[in-house]
């Protein structure tokens, strides 16, 4: 089981169509805390809403974890459901966090937030 951390203090959420990695203030979406962990930069995912956007312009993955890869193939539909939690303006961080991490366990993979 894969396992990623979820920083609350640089969590950008509940906003429609927020960003990966937004440039103006450091913050990071669900997908975009997961990316850098996965090891996209920070300049490879800023001012991109999805992993396609994200990974679309690198020629070369051999250094990004196969999983965030897959967010825009195989793991398409946990990608888009993601986003629609992550930017649901409507919610609360407390059910956001128990979507995500219900969302994300039927992947075999295991989300922690901190902070």
């Amino acid at each position: 089981m894969e396992t990623f951390i979820i920083d609350r203090n640089t969590w950008l959420r509940g906003q429609f169509n927020s960003m990966l990695f937004r440039a103006k203030d450091g913050k990071m979406c669900c997908l975009g805390q997961i990316g850098l962990q996965c090891g996209l930069n920070e300049k490879d995912m800023s001012n991109k809403i999805s992993p396609t956007n994200a990974i679309e312009h690198l020629i070369e993955f051999h250094n990004v974890n196969p999983f965030f890869i897959s967010l825009m193939n195989k793991n398409y539909f946990l990608s888009m459901k993601a986003m629609g939690i992550n930017d649901n303006i409507y919610t609360n961080d407390k059910y956001k966090e128990i979507q995500l991490k219900s969302l994300f366990a039927k992947y075999d993979v295991e989300l922690k937030f901190i902070n």
